[in-house]
């Protein structure tokens, strides 16, 4: 099982590194169906932390402090909704939950970078995206979806 877990993060790791994103989304669903939706979030969670970390020193320049700002100070309210939801929820319905989420976010995805929607980088529109991927992250440890459709929808660089 040990080594199922340490394939999945070494994959999850080569596709953040490659692509930018999506460590959580490869990690996460092997992660939750090896030791369960809550222990596989929180293991899912520290794994994609210690690999943000390390890009991080490779990005520190191209870091936009301002919009990393409004995504953490509004992803806090979202981490303790979903927290909460992930605390009551039964076992069962929280990993069909947690599936339907990253389906609907890669789909989400998938979606807005076919479309050439462009929306104005606003505060309330930058809340919200920290907010959802917050819950997001506390309920399946998968919080970049939320923070990508902003990143596509404002263009940001």
């Amino acid at each position: 099982m040990e080594v199922l877990a340490v394939l999945a993060i070494v994959v999850g790791t080569l596709s953040q590194r490659i692509t930018g994103m999506g460590s959580a989304l490869i990690i996460g669903p092997f992660l939750v169906l090896l030791f369960g939706p809550v222990d596989g979030v929180i293991v899912t969670v520290a794994a994609c932390t210690l690999i943000a970390l390390l890009v991080l020193f490779g990005t520190w320049r191209d870091i936009s402090w301002r919009v990393v700002t409004t995504f953490t100070i509004s992803a806090l309210p979202g981490l303790a909704a979903g927290a909460w939801v992930a605390s009551v929820a039964p076992n069962a319905q929280l990993q069909i939950a947690i599936g339907l989420m990253i389906i609907a976010a890669l789909a989400t995805s998938l979606l807005l970078e076919r479309r050439s929607v462009l929306l104005k980088p606003t505060l309330p529109l930058g809340a919200s995206a920290g907010f959802v991927s917050g819950a997001m992250n506390a309920i399946a440890g998968v919080g970049g979806p939320a923070v990508s459709a902003y990143a596509i929808l404002t263009r940001m660089p």
